[in-house]
C-alpha cells in the first residue's frame, strides 16, 4: 500500500500580517512625535515600543512580538541588538526563573505536585466546600510570601497552578482559570510588604522615614497590614463566586483519575526527597532572611536565594533512584515555558527604559502629580494617592512609580501639608505590588499572568481593571478609618 505524501502549502493570515503592521507602525510613528520639554525624543521611542508591544501581546501572543520589541529597543536607542540580548538575560529575575523552573521541576517528574494537590482535594476543608480550597491555597500563599518565598511561589509554584486547573478539568479562559491565578499572584505579592523592617516593606518604608523625617509606629503598621490580608482571604472568593466563576469541579474532581494519585497513596522515596529538599530550602532562606545572627546574614549575603536554589538543582542532578538522577534535566528543560521567559525579559528591560531619567517620563509624571496632591485635605489625599499609585503600577516599572510618589510625598509633608504617613505607607507598600499586572511591563508578575497557559492577555486586561477597582476598595476599608481615627499621624 503507497502512501502519497500530499505537497505542503506555506498559507499566510492576511488579519495576522495585518496585526503585524499595525504593531510596527505604532513603533515607528513615535519616531516622529514631537517630544517636549521633559520628555525626550528617547522616551517618546520607548513609549512607542511599548504601546506597539501591547498592541502585540494583545492579538499576535507572546513570543514573535516579543522579539520584534528587541528590534524596537535597539532601534529607539537602547542600544545595539547585542547590548539588548546581554540586557535581556543579564536579569538576576530572568536567571531566577530559568534556575527555579528546572531545578524544582523535580517536583512534577516525581509526582510529588499532584500528591500534594490530590492530598488538598481529598481533605475535609475541600470537601465541605470548595471556596474552602481556594481560600486554604491563598492563606497558604500568603504566609510563604511573607516569609520570603516570592520566587519559589511565582517562578516554580505558579506555572504548577496551570498545570492544576488543568487537570481539576478548567479550560484556558475560563473565567474561574484566569481569576484563580491572578489571585494566586496577588496572595503571592500582598506580603511582600507586611514587615517595615524587611525586604519591599523597609525599603518602601525605610525610604518614607528617612526623607520625610518620620517615626513609623511599626506595630500599627503590621496589624493594618495583616487587616488588609485578613479582608483579601474572606472577600476575593467571594467575589469570584458572585461574577460566576464555577468552583463546582474542585469538588467533583476524581483525584485517582486526575492525578494519578491513590487517596492512601504514600510518597516514594523519591518524591520524599524532593519534597524533603524543597522544605529545607525554604527553612534555610528564612532562617538566613530573619534571624538575627551574623552568621545566617553573612551565608545569606553570599550564596542569595540564586545560590541555595542551584545548590537544591545540583542535589536533585546528583541523588539517584533506581539509578536514574531524580530531576532529569532534558526532560525539564522540555517542560520549560521559553516564551513566557523571553516575554518577561523584554518587559523587565522595557519597564526599566521607560522609567529611567533618559527618557524623561519619570520627571514628566513627577512634575503634573505634585501640584495636584498638594491641594487635597486627608482623607482626599490618600484617595488620589491610591488612585494615582494603583494606576501607574499598572502602565509602568512599579518600583521607579512608588519612589517617584514617595519623593512627592515626603516634600508634601516637610512643606507643611498634613499628611497621614501610615496609611500612606500601607498605600505605598502594599498597594504597589498586588495588582500590577495590566500588561507584561507593568511588572515581572504581570509578565508571569499573561504568560500564563491558561489565561488569555485579553481576559487579564478585562479582569484586572476590574480587580484595580477591588484593591482599591481593599485598601480604604483600612487606610480611611486610619486616617479619621488619627492613627499613626
Amino acid at each position: 500500500m503507497s502512501v502519497t505524501n500530499a505537497p505542503r502549502k506555506l498559507t499566510v493570515s492576511t488579519k495576522n500580517v495585518l496585526h503585524y503592521l499595525i504593531m510596527i507602525a505604532l513603533m515607528v510613528v513615535f519616531y516622529f512625535i514631537p517630544s517636549g520639554n521633559v520628555v525626550t525624543p528617547y522616551g517618546m521611542r520607548l513609549l512607542g515600543v511599548f504601546i506597539g508591544l501591547v498592541y502585540g501581546w494583545t492579538f499576535l501572543g507572546l513570543l514573535a512580538p516579543s522579539i520584534i520589541g528587541c528590534f524596537g529597543l535597539a532601534f529607539a536607542g537602547f542600544g545595539s541588538l547585542e547590548a539588548v540580548s546581554l540586557a535581556l538575560f543579564g536579569n538576576i529575575t530572568v536567571l531566577l526563573m530559568i534556575f527555579g523552573s528546572l531545578a524544582f521541576d523535580s517536583l512534577r517528574q516525581t509526582n510529588a505536585s499532584d500528591w500534594m494537590f490530590a492530598k488538598i482535594l481529598s481533605s475535609k476543608i475541600a470537601q465541605k466546600n470548595p471556596i474552602y480550597t481556594v481560600t486554604a491555597i491563598f492563606t497558604l500563599v500568603l504566609i510563604l510570601g511573607a516569609l520570603g518565598m516570592g520566587i519559589l511561589l511565582q517562578f516554580v509554584l505558579f506555572p504548577v497552578m496551570s498545570e492544576f486547573l488543568k487537570k481539576c478539568g478548567y479550560a484556558k479562559g475560563e473565567k474561574f482559570s484566569v481569576l484563580f491565578l491572578i489571585g494566586y499572584m496577588m496572595a503571592c505579592l500582598f506580603p511582600i510588604g507586611i514587615f517595615p523592617f524587611h525586604s519591599w516593606g523597609l525599603m518602601v518604608c525605610g525610604s518614607l522615614q528617612s526623607i520625610a523625617q518620620y517615626q513609623l509606629p511599626m506595630g500599627e503598621y503590621i496589624l493594618a497590614s495583616v487587616i488588609v490580608y485578613i479582608l483579601f482571604l474572606i472577600t476575593y472568593p467571594l467575589l469570584m463566586k458572585l461574577v460566576g466563576c464555577d468552583f463546582s469541579k474542585l469538588a467533583t474532581v476524581d483525584v485517582v483519575d486526575a492525578f494519578n494519585v491513590k487517596k492512601d497513596a504514600k510518597l516514594d522515596i523519591a518524591q520524599k526527597f524532593s519534597l524533603l529538599g524543597l522544605l529545607i530550602f525554604i527553612g534555610v532562606v528564612v532562617v538566613c532572611s530573619f534571624a538575627p545572627i551574623s552568621l545566617f546574614k553573612a551565608a545569606y549575603a553570599k550564596f542569595t536565594g540564586a545560590g541555595f536554589m542551584l545548590i537544591y538543582w545540583a542535589v536533585m542532578l546528583i541523588v539517584r533512584v533506581d539509578d536514574k538522577p531524580i530531576l532529569d534535566i532534558r526532560q525539564a528543560a522540555g517542560f520549560m515555558y521559553w516564551d513566557l521567559c523571553i516575554l518577561m525579559a523584554v518587559a523587565l528591560v522595557l519597564s526599566s527604559a521607560l522609567t529611567s531619567p533618559e527618557s524623561g517620563i519619570s520627571t514628566f509624571i513627577a512634575m503634573k502629580l505634585g501640584p495636584i496632591l498638594a491641594q487635597f485635605g486627608q482623607i482626599t489625599f490618600i484617595i488620589v494617592l491610591a488612585i494615582v499609585l494603583i494606576i501607574l503600577t499598572n502602565l509602568a516599572n512599579n518600583i521607579a512609580v512608588v519612589f517617584i510618589l514617595l519623593n512627592i510625598v515626603a516634600s508634601l509633608h516637610l512643606n507643611g501639608l498634613e499628611i497621614n504617613l501610615l496609611a500612606t505607607s500601607i498605600i505605598l507598600a502594599i498597594g504597589s505590588c498586588a495588582v500590577a499586572f495590566l500588561t507584561p511591563a507593568s511588572s515581572m508578575p504581570g509578565a508571569l499572568v499573561h504568560g500564563a497557559s491558561m489565561v488569555n492577555p485579553k481576559d487579564v486586561y478585562f479582569w484586572n481593571c476590574i480587580l484595580m477597582v477591588y484593591e482599591f476598595i481593599l485598601l480604604m476599608l483600612v487606610c480611611i478609618p486610619i486616617v479619621l481615627l488619627g492613627i499613626g499621624a
